[in-house]
């Protein structure tokens, strides 16, 4: 019923002990969605849709204070994201989803280095994108 899920490796493990989060996120990418994105902390994120590449993300490194709200934080950069993009989920690039997908996780990585759970703004998280990119700041 979902157009695209996000779960966490662990969420993923916790609903599924005895098997592979990935296998479990094909299982669920099988049922009908567009896309399942599925979040591993540190690692980043992975993005998986049928019959398309898997769409990595690495998380920025940085200094953990809390991890409180991160998941939340990154649902919701990703919303933003896919709202500015403007195109149904099937049609987004692989590059628009790229950037989707770091943007998410850019927020979500920043938000780990105050305590609690504190979005960075939107001009923190692009400054840093630019800065990462090579595209000055």
């Amino acid at each position: 019923l979902a157009t695209l899920v996000k779960a966490s490796d662990q969420d993923l493990r916790w609903l599924a002990p005895d098997t592979d989060p990935f296998t479990t996120a094909q299982d669920w990418l099988a049922r009908g969605p567009e896309a399942v994105v599925v979040t591993r902390g540190r690692e980043g994120a992975v993005l998986l849709r049928l019959g398309r590449l898997p769409i990595k993300v690495a998380a920025p490194a940085v200094e953990v204070a809390d991890t409180v709200g991160a998941g939340d934080i990154f649902t919701g950069a990703l919303m933003v994201a896919l709202a500015e993009a403007a195109s149904p989920l099937e049609e987004l690039s692989d590059a628009a989803w790229l950037g989707a997908l770091r943007l998410a996780a850019t927020a979500a990585t920043l938000s780990c280095t105050c305590e609690g759970a504190d979005p960075p703004s939107r001009a923190k998280v692009d400054s840093y994108l630019r800065s990462e990119l090579g595209q000055g700041g």
